[in-house]
Order: structure tokens, then sequence, then C-alpha cells
């Protein structure tokens, strides 16, 4: 769900200064600045700063990233039915408190 709304954020209140850049992007400095720079704007913007974001997410770009995969062009796709998720039974290693088990969210009883 998070990244769902950054992705509407970024595509209806960022779009030209930040979302277009970012899916043409051909670093992960890039990429990083893109988001440092026209998103977050944090009071230190310096070169210091960007280094080590960058550095961060160059970390989880090559663990995730195979050497042979090229940067995706087409636009991410982000599930949008969570019931599987919310609904679900067994062990729950990450777990999500959003329904009772009527299926509501709101409006419900203490241990709902």
């Amino acid at each position: 769900m998070q990244l769902e709304f950054l992705l509407k954020e970024l595509k209806e209140g960022y779009n030209k200064t930040c979302y277009t850049p970012l899916m043409s992007a051909k670093s992960v400095l890039e990429a990083s600045n893109i988001i440092l720079l026209k998103f977050e704007r944090p009071a230190n913007q310096g070169e210091s700063v960007q280094a080590k974001r960058a550095s961060y997410g160059q970390k989880y770009y090559d663990m995730f990233m195979p050497e042979t995969t090229q940067p995706q062009k087409e636009e991410p796709t982000v599930a949008t039915n969570y019931d599987k998720y919310i609904f679900s039974i067994g062990t729950h290693y990450i777990s999500n408190s959003g329904g009772d088990e009527n299926r509501g969210t709101r409006g419900g009883q203490a241990g709902d």
C-alpha cells in the first residue's frame, strides 16, 4: 500500500519533476538524487549526503538485480487487492490488523 501511494504521489504531484526523470534514470545515484533533491528536499543536500544515500541504494540494487538484467523500462505494477493478505489464515510473520472476522475494517468490537 505504501508503494502504491508513493507511485500515485509521484505520478500525480511530481510527474514532470520526479516520476518521468526517475523512470529514465541511468544509475542508482541519478535516481537517488532525483528523490533527494526534487521530492524529499531535506535541509542537507550536500554531496556527502548524496553519495551516502546512493551507496545504500547501490547495495540493494546489487543484491536484488542480476548483472545480466537490463533496467526495467516498463511502468511498475502494484497489487491493489490486499484481501488475501488481510484475511489470510495461518502463521503471519508480517501481519496486518486491517480486517476483522466479518471482513470489515470499521465499526467492530474489541476482539474483532
